[in-house]
């Protein structure tokens, strides 16, 4: 009886072989761990899910969640099912409303019949992203950069000298102390 430890010298890497060196995107390494697990619920690609505000655009993604894909039965003439939750029952009704157009931009998405259908079931949904912050205003010129600009004749390269003249002050950092 063999050893599962056992394997011909063939199956074995050689130590002195060359070992292949490439980049690989990371898109494609997530993809590959996350499609399994997509999978499982029915879902044609990631994609679905990642570009769901893309697909069915922002009003729609902030109201609905797509939850799993149920494929019909064998012999069953009917499309997939898109099962979506809502948080109101008021939104509900207008997602039913809206359901062939909503169908439509989905297939539209992945080039093909994806989902015939939808199902909607009301639950709570995750609370929507924080909008970050926007950046602070860059800080003013300086005296002196001021003067060393106003001295170029050119308007459009004095405006494109005074931003980065703006951009460096805001990334040079301050000493105090």
């Amino acid at each position: 009886m063999k050893k599962p430890t056992d394997t011909p010298a063939a199956e074995k890497p050689r130590p002195d072989a060359p070992r292949r060196k490439r980049v690989h995107p990371l898109g494609m390494a997530i993809a590959a761990v996350v499609r399994p697990l997509v999978g499982k619920k029915g879902f044609v690609d990631v994609d679905i899910l990642a570009r769901w505000s893309d697909i069915v655009g922002a009003e729609v993604a902030a109201n609905a969640l797509p939850l799993r894909i149920a494929k019909p039965r064998a012999g069953s003439n009917e499309g997939s099912t898109l099962h979506v939750r809502v948080g109101a029952s008021a939104y509900a009704m207008i997602l039913q409303h809206r359901e062939p157009e909503i169908c439509a931009r989905i297939n539209g998405y992945f080039g093909f019949q994806a989902v015939t259908r939808l199902k909607i079931t009301l639950g709570t949904l995750p609370p929507p992203r924080p909008i970050p912050p926007p950046p602070p205003p860059p800080p003013p010129l300086s005296d002196e950069d001021a003067v060393r600009i106003s001295a170029v004749a050119d308007p459009e390269l004095r405006e494109v000298l005074a931003q980065l003249g703006r951009t460096m002050a805001a990334r040079k950092p301050t000493r105090e102390g």
